[in-house]
Formats: structure tokens, C-alpha cells, sequence
């Protein structure tokens, strides 16, 4: 149709559009060039963060060699990379040497801060397993097994072995077994397998793998000893009552005597 439009037809509708569109062009043009032109700020400006982190973990590793002021580095780090993995790593190192002056407290308060900011989810899953191993230390076992059903990939093995190690602490060894025959069943490896077996080996029989008494069993054996328990201070008094072996035993031993004399 527009070829049967003269010129100024053509420049009139133009116009006509321009009055009706125009303002949304513009700024659909607009807001196009400030979302590419923004994301690629973003990206400079996590680069630029993200060198600058680094450049502050490599201030930290050499003042943790030389025994410098990591405090200062960490109070910096907190200040202004707060949620930086490379954060993360340093809490990680810092849980790693108080676990070795056995400061097992203020590691677990590392291992906390490192959990609390780190958001790859293979690095949680690695912290939430030395969390709990940080916190079997201390006796917090219902807590460590908390921290390992958290786990959600990759780890079985470790899993497994380890909510193993805490059930056996407690003295559940039915469940300590299931735990570990569990590890056994998805690992592959020859050493973790051997270290599994022994674990296995070395958790001693319950009163439920033992067979229990009877009840003419424990009758005769309390009537066969007694234990007087003392009131004066003076050493308890054990006796057994004398069966019918045991006199001939000893009239045997009193005739040996008197043959002897």
C-alpha cells in the first residue's frame, strides 16, 4: 500500500508512528544499552574483588608462615570480602592449626564462619564433614550426626565411616556396624576398605551377642558364692558352699596328712 503513497504520505505516517512508538523505542534502546553496559561493569567489578581477595589470601598465607598478624589480615578480610571464598580458605587453615594445638573450640568457631559464607555446595558439603569431626571431639555427638545428614553428595564413604566413629563413642555398636558395613558397600578403595574391616573387627560383643543366663543359672550361682558386704570397715568375706566334690576332695586331702604324720 505504501507504494501508492506519495511523499509527504509517507513522511506524515512516519511521523504518526514515531508519535506513537517512538518513546518506547527509545527507551527499549536505552534500557538494552544499560543492561549490557551494567553487566559488564558487574563483571569487571567481581574481577577486580576477586583479585584484590586473592591478593589479601596470599598477604594471609605468608603472614600465617611467618608467624605475622593475621588478625589484622582476617579483621580486613571480614571488613571487605566478607563473603569471599578466599575467605573461607583462610577460616579453613585457621580450624586446621587449632586442631593441631588441640584447641578444638575455636576450631569449630572457624569451621561455624566458614559454613556460614561459603556458597560453592561441594565446599560445604567437605566443611560440614570436618564440622562434624571438630564436634565428635567435643563430645557434641547427636550434633555431629545433625551436620552429617546435611551432607548431600560425593561423601558416602566418609559419611558413613564417620557416623560409625560417633555411634561407636556412644556405645551403640549395632548402629556403628550398620554404619560401617554402609561405608564398605560404596567404597573402592583398598586402604579404606582394610581400615573399614578393622574397625569392624575391633568393636567388641554386647550383652545381646552373649547368651544370656537362665534363671536356674543365675539361682545356682548365687547359691554357690555369697559376698557379705562389710559394716565395719573390716575386708569383705567371700564363701562358697561346699558341694559334695569338694568334701571328698577334702577328706582325700586330710587322710594325704594324717598318712604323712
Amino acid at each position: 500500500m505504501a507504494d501508492f503513497l506519495g511523499d509527504d504520505e509517507q513522511a506524515e505516517r512516519i511521523r504518526q508512528l514515531w508519535k506513537d512508538y517512538g518513546i518506547a523505542v527509545v527507551a527499549g534502546i536505552v534500557l538494552a544499552i544499560a543492561l549490557v553496559v551494567g553487566t559488564q561493569l558487574y563483571r569487571d567489578h567481581r574481577q577486580e574483588t576477586r583479585v584484590a581477595a586473592a591478593d589479601l589470601y596470599s598477604q594471609f598465607e605468608t603472614a600465617r608462615a611467618v608467624g605475622g598478624d593475621i588478625a589484622a589480615v582476617l579483621t580486613q578480610f571480614e571488613s571487605e570480602y566478607p563473603t569471599s571464598q578466599y575467605r573461607v580458605f583462610a577460616l579453613m587453615y585457621l580450624a586446621k592449626d587449632a586442631v593441631d594445638d588441640r584447641d578444638y573450640v575455636t576450631a569449630l568457631e572457624h569451621s561455624a564462619t566458614a559454613l556460614s559464607i561459603v556458597d560453592s555446595k561441594a565446599l560445604r558439603d567437605l566443611l560440614l564433614i570436618r564440622h562434624a569431626r571438630l564436634q565428635k571431639e567435643l563430645g557434641m555427638f547427636e550434633e555431629a550426626a545433625t551436620s552429617l545428614a546435611s551432607v548431600e553428595t560425593g561423601y558416602e564413604t566418609m559419611v558413613n565411616e564417620l557416623v560409625g566413629d560417633i555411634r561407636l563413642a556412644q556405645n551403640m555398636h549395632d548402629e556403628a556396624i550398620s554404619a560401617y558395613e554402609s561405608a564398605l558397600d560404596v567404597t573402592e578403595g583398598f586402604f579404606a576398605k582394610r581400615r573399614l574391616e578393622s574397625k569392624l573387627a575391633s568393636i567388641p560383643a554386647t550383652s545381646t551377642d552373649m547368651p544370656a543366663m537362665t534363671e536356674e543359672e543365675y539361682e545356682e550361682l548365687e547359691r554357690q558364692i555369697t559376698i557379705e558386704v562389710p559394716t565395719d570397715g573390716e575386708p569383705a568375706e567371700v564363701s562358697a558352699e561346699v558341694t559334695s566334690e569338694d568334701q571328698e576332695s577334702t577328706g582325700e586331702s586330710e587322710s594325704d596328712a594324717s598318712d604323712e604324720q
